[in-house]
């Protein structure tokens, strides 16, 4: 008898489980793919946390370029502080060039009546030799910028100006020994802007003050400052000693009202080597006492200077890398007037709005244009 012959093949509960766990595993991968943690959604977030971070970056890169444009360009940033708060940051200083704008037009005429010498007239110099400025330092009370140009001015020469006198300009006598200050204060005011409080002559008392430099006409020395042993610095050696005079002048306007008198004077002249005063190699040395050798400057300050038969009476100059109290003798007690006219050039101090921002007068790169020696940026 023949047994029942054995039948291979996928029985349907085989089946029905393949079935169920094939459904299973594409549950699972469909919901790896495209779950709320799937693969997609995750690729798509990672999309987004790469595309925020370059944003991110972008906006910093930015920010950063921004930041650098306003220091270079005073729009923004360090542009909102005031020259003073840029001054104190170290954003500007002492020597370095700034875009202070001349005034369009401005004259003033020195006459002889006032100068001792002959009609001298400047004008603001806005033709191609224009007049370029730099940072002196901080006022006296710490709330203004002051600028000073980056060289003595001159007067045009032409019309304005006698050819046969060089562009300097020229004191004689009592005459420009009485009026002086005034009239180089004058022909500074002419370069005056909006941003300006004032434009004066630089004096010998603005020049110690930056330079730090103590003048004791009592114990008759001048000296730095810092230095605790107080070396007297005067190369003359008179300030302070005091002599009698009689039936002489006693000052230049006596002298032109021919008033004569019995009196006594005290010098107070002197002089000092600026490299005795501040490093050669500062900004200040360069502003102040760099080129002197041929770029004479006056002072609007004076000094009287006792000497056996007379005193003199000279203003303040810088020469020679020096700075005088009173160098010319414009006028003797004795009556004597002058050399017949003695010349330097004329500097001018901008004492600046205290409100003005960084971003109205900013630094800039030292003009090739300028008569200055200095090609960069002093550091």
């Amino acid at each position: 008898m023949k047994g029942i012959k054995e039948t291979k093949g996928i029985t349907l509960i085989a089946l029905v489980v393949t079935i169920v766990v094939l459904l299973i595993l594409a549950g699972v991968s469909i919901n790896l793919i495209i779950g709320n943690n799937g693969i997609i959604n995750k690729a798509a977030d990672a999309k987004k946390q790469t595309d925020q971070a370059a944003e991110n970056d972008m906006l910093g890169l930015n920010s950063l370029y921004d930041e650098m444009e306003s220091y270079i360009n005073g729009s923004g940033g360090a542009g909102d502080m005031t020259l003073v708060e840029a001054f104190n940051e170290g954003i500007l200083q002492v020597g370095n060039y700034v875009n202070y704008q001349n005034p369009a037009s401005g004259q003033y005429p020195s006459l002889e009546s006032a100068n001792g010498f002959g009609d001298q007239t400047y004008s603001v110099n806005n033709n191609g030799t224009t007049v370029n400025w730099r940072v002196l330092g901080l006022s006296a009370d710490g709330n203004h910028l002051l600028l000073t140009s980056a060289e003595p001015l001159k007067k045009e020469q032409g019309e304005t100006a006698d050819a046969d006198y060089d562009p300097d300009y020229y004191l004689k006598g009592a005459t420009g020994m009485v009026n002086f200050k005034d009239e180089l204060d004058n022909i500074c005011g002419i370069y005056k802007n909006n941003y300006a409080d004032s434009v004066k002559s630089l004096t010998i008392d603005d020049i110690n003050r930056l330079c730090e430099v103590t003048v004791d006409v009592a114990n008759s020395k001048v000296y730095k400052a810092s230095d605790e042993t107080q070396t007297n610095i005067d190369q003359w050696g008179n300030i302070g000693t005091t002599k009698s005079y009689t039936d002489q002048y006693a000052s230049p306007q006596d002298y032109l009202n021919r008033t004569t008198s019995n009196f006594s004077k005290t010098s107070d002249a002197y002089y000092y080597i600026g490299s005795e005063a501040i490093s050669s190699s500062s900004a200040l040395y360069d502003v102040l006492f760099a080129n002197t050798d041929t770029n004479y400057y006056w002072l609007a300050s004076s000094a009287v200077d006792v000497l056996s038969d007379y005193c003199s009476f000279g203003p303040g100059n810088v020469r020679n890398g020096k700075a005088y109290s009173g160098y010319y003798n414009l006028f003797g007690s004795g009556g004597g007037e002058g050399y017949g006219g003695v010349y330097c050039g004329v500097r001018p101090v901008v004492t600046l709005k205290s409100d003005v921002k960084y971003g109205q007068i900013t630094k800039i790169t030292a003009p090739t244009d300028s008569d200055s020696s200095e090609t960069d940026e002093p550091q």
